[in-house]
């Protein structure tokens, strides 16, 4: 469940209030525990690019420069490299970085 809190403003600006919404989705079946938010639907994995946060129940994109990990701080593999960069994984820390290809 989360709550969305805003002001909004008359156009004059002499006026305001304030208002919260509380929003919440059903939540997922244990055959499909993963709401994955692309779809918009519960599964049972997560895309490539995302991780299964089971404490949320929900896919979390991965970190930048990640193809995928296993958490928002644990890369698995990077992208693949450019024309112009090379994408490497540091295995100790789990972070994809880039570096500039040197020019031949």
């Amino acid at each position: 469940k989360r709550k969305l809190r805003f002001k909004v403003v008359s156009s004059d600006g002499g006026h305001f209030g304030y208002y919260q919404l509380d929003l919440a989705r059903q939540e997922c079946s244990t055959e499909m525990p993963l709401f994955d938010v692309r779809s918009g639907r519960c599964v049972r994995f997560c895309n490539l690019g995302y991780w299964a946060d089971f404490a949320q129940s929900r896919c979390k994109r991965c970190p930048d420069l990640c193809v995928s990990c296993v958490s928002g701080q644990k890369c698995l593999s990077c992208r693949r490299p450019t024309i112009e960069m090379d994408y490497l994984l540091d295995p100790e820390t789990g972070r994809c970085t880039a570096k500039l290809r040197p020019f031949r």
